[in-house]
């Protein structure tokens, strides 16, 4: 596979950590879209780089608007088809292991990474590419000083029936570090190897602190965490370079 489909992917790679997705605020949506249209870009055209190579592995005739083969989703296999072999002539006859790789990663398998990909990119070419929402999300740590066990969530106390227990978000309790988090009645919570009355902050050494996380979402696929479609783009597109290289011979 050639060099350059390993560089531009590489350098994909490098444009997505360094994109700040947890401090961005309403006025800074128009820089961070105009990285993640530059990263999506990036991606498309490596994926239309890896078509290219595999149709000139098995074609003489040399290659012209090939592009790599997706279906929408609700698309069917044999639309799928369809479209392989246009872009691909002789692959699925000459290398039945690339075209399976290939449909692997089509929507109509589960897969919609892919299938996400084309609808961002289609939108920058076409129309725009937009985050139109930032969710904030508030987190509460609490840290014991003993232990270093920290509780991650939005604390409250909540009495149920003649028990009262530790709220932390949606009623999970999120732990990282050692020992264990417990609750009992009269709002005494015991983290790690302390035991503390979250009520009388003077006697405690529980140390709590607020924090913020922004999630951000496209306009095109708004019921999805921007941070996470680029993630699972990335880490699909990886492994479709290994598993194409491999076969490719």
């Amino acid at each position: 596979m050639r060099e350059d489909i390993h560089a531009i992917y590489e350098n994909s790679v490098n444009q997505y950590k360094n994109i700040n997705f947890n401090e961005v605020n309403e006025k800074d949506l128009t820089n961070i879209s105009i990285q993640i249209k530059h990263l999506l870009e990036d991606l498309r055209s490596t994926l239309d780089y890896i078509a290219i190579d595999i149709y000139n592995k098995y074609n003489k005739r040399p290659a012209r608007k090939i592009y790599f083969p997706y279906v929408e989703n609700g698309k069917t296999e044999e639309e799928f088809d369809k479209y392989f072999n246009k872009n691909l002539p002789n692959v699925k006859k000459d290398n039945i292991r690339i075209y399976k790789t290939i449909k692997d990663i089509q929507s109509f398998n589960g897969k919609l990474w892919l299938s996400e990909l084309m609808i961002l990119t289609n939108s920058i070419k076409h129309v725009e590419l937009k985050i139109n929402k930032i969710h904030i999300e508030e987190h509460t740590i609490a840290t014991d000083g003993e232990t270093a066990t920290r509780v991650v969530g939005n604390i409250s106390i909540q009495k149920t029936g003649d028990q009262q227990y530790g709220v932390f978000g949606e009623g999970q309790v999120f732990v990282s570090g050692t020992g264990q988090v417990l609750f009992y009645p009269d709002g005494i919570v015991k983290i790690g190897n302390g035991t503390y009355n979250l009520e009388d902050k003077s006697t405690n050494n529980l140390q709590v602190t607020k924090s913020f996380i922004n999630k951000l979402f496209f306009t095109k696929l708004d019921n999805i965490e921007s941070q996470q479609v680029i993630n699972d783009i990335i880490k699909g597109i990886g492994k479709l370079i290994n598993d194409i290289e491999k076969y490719l011979v």
